[in-house]
């Protein structure tokens, strides 16, 4: 029992006024003397034994009177298991069970579970209880159930917490929705947590819990906790085979109330470790390590960052995939070559294509007629540049390539003969090819604008307009 306003106790010690009249005004028997005793009635024994037990229960009836009156004002308040005898009023609650990756420190979860265990233990049958089990969101919801039985198996059955962070106001917020349909006023939450800061993030100020309802906190959170924590990883997604060496960078926090000083990291690519630095955390309480890789074939690579040094080996570990893919062969027929490298074609088109280190295409130039289906089953993309003298054999194989898959630029020019290249290419070709007259001198043509929203110009993310002003006037005098 607890009263909650406990300085009235100090009345207590006005039952022992009636205690102090009673031994104040205590007298003796006088002593009278008598010339005979035949005027004196005998009296039992019995008699005055039980007028004498009369007084003292008077006295007590006092005292207790005014013991009575001073609890009254010191208003008691009987204590749960008094409660269930007496019929106290029944209670709707919802037990909120943090689940969230931090409960997996040390003995934090089963603490967690042995209290929320221990809060079912003081309902009573007319009781409602409510369970979630959250971390960023709720995970486990069971709604107000008289059922307490059913709600200690699901406790019980939650064998460990996720690997989720920890919101509390979302799942605060929906507890307070599950009070809101209960059977009883007297209405409560059990926040079961170790009440990390970082779920206090993202909190609504202006909202809060329904009026009446009690808001009770269990900490279960360790006393003292040390941890290197693996915060971040950068690593290379798509690399192109023979790209040079690349950077793994490794993000290393020392957490908890003792921060560890000493650590390592090491890195692992396709399970085999291929490097490892030392921590040094004495005057800081984080440090970025470089780990510098060289992938010399194609293919996936499996990659592995771990962090060692401490107990707590949930967040030691982060994975990654590096695609190391090949270079796209691209295979240019060159219809208009010529010595004077402005004047051919393929010139422009090999510097827009392979002119960087980094170009992730792979440039071969032919002529016309050196074009075969062998040197098609090596290639990715065929761009035929102002090509106009392909046999009907050659035709016929690229078609086969398209169909099978290839790809296929053709950039027609003067040298095309339109019949001739819808009769070769007219079963792959989007559209016919018709005959046009060359421009005359001093006339230019316009690029006035392009579809910005086409997935070949959309990367381009540009706002610029293209114009031929004119062509040289002298180039015909050369």
């Amino acid at each position: 029992m607890v009263f909650l306003t406990p300085l009235f106790l100090l009345g207590l010690l006005a039952a022992l006024i009636p205690v102090a009249i009673h031994l104040i005004r205590r007298e003796k028997p006088p002593k009278i003397m008598f010339s005979t005793i035949r005027f004196l009635k005998k009296t039992s024994k019995k008699l005055v034994l039980f007028q004498h037990l009369q007084q003292i229960a008077l006295l007590l009836l006092r005292a207790a009177v005014i013991a009575l009156l001073v609890i009254a004002f010191a208003r008691p308040l009987l204590n749960q298991s008094v409660a269930r005898l007496v019929d106290a009023d029944p209670q709707s609650a919802v037990i909120l069970l943090d689940t969230s990756m931090s409960m997996r420190y040390g003995d934090n979860f089963d603490d967690a579970k042995a209290e929320a265990l221990d809060v079912l233990d003081r309902f009573t049958g007319g009781d409602e209880v409510a369970l979630v089990a959250f971390s960023g969101g709720a995970e486990l919801v069971r709604e107000l159930d008289a059922d307490v039985g059913s709600i200690r198996e699901l406790i019980e059955d939650i064998e460990e917490p996720g690997y989720g962070a920890t919101r509390y106001y979302p799942n605060l917020r929906l507890a307070d929705q599950l009070l809101e349909n209960s059977r009883y006023e007297n209405r409560a939450i059990y926040l079961i947590s170790d009440f990390q800061d970082i779920g206090m993030q993202a909190a609504d100020e202006t909202w809060k819990l329904a009026p009446g309802v009690a808001l009770n906190l269990i900490d279960v959170g360790a006393a003292e906790s040390e941890n290197l924590a693996l915060t971040d990883v950068r690593a290379p997604e798509q690399l192109l085979e023979d790209s040079a060496e690349q950077q793994i960078l490794a993000r290393v926090r020392s957490t908890g109330t003792r921060l560890l000083e000493q650590g390592e990291v090491s890195l692992s690519l396709n399970g085999q470790m291929v490097d490892r630095a030392g921590l040094d955390l004495a005057d800081r309480s984080e440090q970025v390590v470089t780990f510098d890789v060289e992938f010399d074939a194609e293919g996936t690579y499996v990659g592995e960052v771990r962090v060692s040094g401490d107990e707590f080996s949930d967040d030691n570990a982060y994975y990654f995939t590096v695609d190391v893919l090949p270079k796209i062969n691209v295979l240019l027929v060159n219809g208009e070559s010529s010595a004077n490298w402005f004047d051919d074609e393929g010139h422009w088109f090999g510097l827009a294509v392979s002119s960087t280190e980094g170009s992730p295409f792979s440039l071969q130039t032919i002529e016309s007629a050196e074009l075969s289906a062998a040197a098609l089953r090596q290639s990715d993309v065929v761009a035929l540049l102002n090509v106009g003298d392909l046999s009907t054999g050659q035709a016929s194989e690229l078609t086969d390539y398209v169909n099978q898959g290839g790809s296929l630029l053709i950039a027609p020019g003067d040298r095309v003969n339109a019949e001739l290249f819808n009769r070769q290419f007219g079963e792959i070709t989007p559209a016919q090819l018709q005959s046009t007259d060359m421009l005359g001198r001093g006339d230019y043509l316009v690029i006035a604008d392009y579809d910005r929203r086409h997935p070949i110009l959309r990367p381009l993310d540009s706002d610029w307009m293209a114009g031929f002003q004119g062509h040289w006037l002298g180039w015909g005098d050369a």
